[in-house]
């Protein structure tokens, strides 16, 4: 280890010839290191299955209501579409509660083409929700065919034209017990670093030597 102070070099008559003084140098402090847990736990809350009848989306607002057990983000929505009029367009959004209806708008997908025979991802997302009870909510433009089932999940609807997934939802909703084939995926949030301290040993002071000339 180096000690600050003046070092003398000797020439061969042992007489200085220069001298070099050492500078203290800090060294940097012990940092925290960023430590990343994965957010990777999903569940599918709503109706997966696709079910045997068809009804028209369009021209209706139609929400179900689901319970989330967990809190969790919303990472998209799934409509199963079984006939759709060419260029015919869909979209999501996602409601709080509000006392048994849809109340606040939280999230909504952008129109997009609906996709006859398959499932049609809506990209529809949010930060973390808390455990509890939302409305899915779904629009089709023209004639879009859905599946169904009766009873089994609450539902509101109302004829209103398309673009109208509102904030807040459209008033004077009629309830029915109708289940379309139309689930969400919520996941933990996104991957988000948390600071955890990194133990690093104490530094030693390291010197820089400069050199300044000495008469003999």
């Amino acid at each position: 280890t180096a000690s600050m102070g003046a070092v003398y070099c000797l020439d061969q008559a042992g007489s200085p010839t220069n001298t070099r003084t050492i500078s203290p140098t800090n060294s940097p402090s012990p940092s925290a290191s960023p430590t990343f847990t994965p957010g990777t736990q999903c569940i599918d809350v709503g109706i997966t299955a696709i079910q045997a009848t068809n009804i028209d989306l369009s021209p209706y607002f139609m929400a179900q209501s689901y319970s989330l057990p967990q809190n969790k983000a919303l990472n998209g929505a799934y409509l199963w579409v079984q006939t759709a009029a060419p260029g015919a367009l869909i979209q999501a959004a996602l409601y709080s509660d509000n006392a048994g209806i849809p109340g606040a708008r939280l999230a909504l997908s952008p129109p997009q083409v609906a996709v006859a025979g398959a499932w049609n991802y809506l990209p529809i997302t949010t930060g973390e929700l808390a455990a509890g009870t939302y409305w899915l909510a779904a629009q089709a433009q023209n004639s879009v065919n859905v599946r169904y089932i009766n009873g089994g999940t609450q539902q509101r609807y109302k004829s209103v034209s398309f673009g109208n997934l509102s904030d807040p939802a459209p008033s004077g909703t009629t309830p029915q017990l109708l289940t379309v084939s139309y689930y969400a995926s919520f996941c933990d949030p996104a991957d988000t670093p948390t600071v955890s301290p990194t133990a690093s040993p104490s530094p030693l002071p390291v010197g820089t030597a400069t050199t300044s000339p000495t008469t003999s």
